[in-house]
């Protein structure tokens, strides 16, 4: 064993084993008292390789835990690196990985609809004010003019109002003076 070596950075709990082509154990990262893992390290190493790949990984299990086991065989030593990580711990990165997509897609959402509320009312903010008027216009009140700025639309819109209500209080007051005109005339 060579305590002093450093195989990259490990998980919590994640064990690594770096082992010879025949099983033989040259640093491992947890103290196995009980030799399981040197027993499962030369039944792997010995075992011929189904394919091509120096890389795979799958789920066993050693001393009543369950581990994903990924390993690697180099290319021009054939020594082993395997790494087994509990997978109890993957289920935990998983479920912290499930609640961050969570509240990202919540904190989303909520930003979006702020934004859509935002845009929405800037668009239709000028319809209500015509609408107010037309009201107003419809209660009597012909002397309030409109004066929207806005997409083309909108100011046409508000144009026309204004044209509207300037013809309707000129025929008001010219009905107005015909009847004061009759009226004096009996």
């Amino acid at each position: 064993s060579w305590p002093d070596i450093n195989i990259g950075t490990a998980a919590e709990n994640e064990i690594t084993i770096l082992a010879d082509q025949d099983g033989l154990v040259f640093y491992q990262n947890e103290n196995d008292k009980s030799g399981a893992f040197n027993s499962f390290v030369k039944n792997i190493a010995l075992q011929p390789e189904k394919s091509e790949k120096s890389f795979s990984q799958n789920f066993i299990k050693i001393k009543n835990q369950q581990y994903m086991m990924v390993k690697s065989r180099l290319k021009k030593s054939k020594w082993l690196i395997i790494s087994l990580i509990p997978k109890n711990q993957l289920d935990a990165y998983t479920e912290s990985t499930r609640n961050i997509g969570f509240f990202l897609g919540f904190f989303s959402i909520v930003i979006s609809s702020f934004v859509i509320s935002i845009f929405i009312r800037y668009f239709t903010h000028p319809l209500s004010v015509l609408s107010n008027q037309l009201k107003n216009a419809g209660d009597g009140n012909f002397k309030s003019m409109l004066n929207i700025q806005g997409s083309s639309e909108i100011s046409l819109l508000s144009d026309a109002y204004n044209n509207m209500i300037k013809k309707i209080d000129d025929l008001i007051a010219k009905n107005y003076v015909s009847d004061l005109a009759k009226k004096n005339a009996q």
